[in-house]
């Protein structure tokens, strides 16, 4: 009876070990990540100008780390240019109000609503396969 008691006792401490554990990871695994909040994010327009594709989005970026992120955006635009719209399917994001390609964003917080833009060459087709948000990337500077 004894030697059940302690087995039974070890298994629930190894349980709560492995609990433990992998909460642990878990929560180090979000801690560094700026994600996109992809219900408050959508394309909202795109324009052919000068031999040049401008496409609009509007997004929001969490911070979900607790400290200050720099961070890039770049746009997935496969079937952009595979449709003739595009020459290059991989553009980067420039932040429209603060005039620059990246932001900063606090520890624990977010940014809701901020307009950015993607420029590439005109292929010659001037029509968007879907007016889905296209696949966006965020890259960390610091």
């Amino acid at each position: 009876m004894k030697t059940i008691n302690l087995t039974l006792i070890a298994l629930i401490i190894i349980l709560a070990f492995c609990l433990l554990y992998m909460n642990y990871f878990r929560k180090n695994a979000e801690d560094g990540a700026v994600v996109i909040v992809k219900d408050e994010s959508f394309l909202s327009e795109f324009e052919v100008t000068n031999n040049e594709v401008h496409i609009y989005c509007v997004v929001s970026l969490k911070n979900n780390s607790s400290s200050s992120k720099e961070v890039k955006l770049a746009g997935n635009f496969e079937k952009e240019a595979e449709n003739g719209l595009l020459k290059e399917d991989n553009l980067e994001a420039y932040f429209i109000e603060d005039n620059t390609n990246s932001v900063v964003i606090a520890g624990n917080s977010d940014i809701k609503y901020i307009e950015i833009e993607f420029v590439g060459e005109y292929a010659g087709n001037a029509a968007l396969s879907n007016r889905m948000l296209p696949y966006i990337e965020v890259i960390e500077i610091k």
